[in-house]
């Protein structure tokens, strides 16, 4: 059981954004506004500044896979949140992580277009989160374009 006067520790899954507009670093000072632990798991490295993405490089599923199983095994972790998995190798070693932690509540905020509309999540990914992470997730957060992509495949 979690001391009450410590923070919650939340483990989030995401990309790095140099300028900290997004990801990882977005990530970091949400999550400690509200009084959080922010865990911070890399899934990709990405080239961007304020007007777009520029590349996204995703790390390899075995090195993901370590980061995460390396603080499960020491600390008790709150909730996940996921954002830009960065490929569908991620996406399904994240999902298996997942599912050997069915009680940890999954907040998912699928990251499929930049702010500016740069595509960082093809088709493939797109139908393995929604078959694989979808199901287990407590919360789904999409904005109204994500939504319009996720449940109309774009068509208005």
């Amino acid at each position: 059981m979690r001391n009450i006067l410590s923070p919650p520790k939340v483990m989030t899954f995401s990309a790095t954004d140099p300028t900290g507009g997004a990801g990882l670093q977005a990530d970091i000072l949400t999550l400690a506004s509200m009084y959080c632990h922010p865990i911070s798991i890399t899934t990709a490295i990405t080239v961007q500044d304020t007007k777009g993405v520029e590349s996204v490089v995703p790390l390899d599923a075995q090195l993901l896979k370590q980061q995460a199983m390396t603080v499960l095994n020491d600390v008790s972790v709150s909730v996940f949140k996921l954002g830009l998995l960065g490929s569908l190798e991620n996406i399904k070693t994240v999902s298996n992580i997942l599912t050997s932690y069915p009680d940890i509540p999954v907040v998912i905020d699928p990251i499929l277009t930049s702010g500016r509309g740069d595509i960082l999540m093809n088709e493939e990914m797109k139908e393995a989160m929604i078959r694989l992470l979808f199901p287990k997730a407590t919360l789904i957060t999409p904005n109204s374009i994500e939504v319009r992509k996720l449940v109309c495949n774009g068509n208005e």
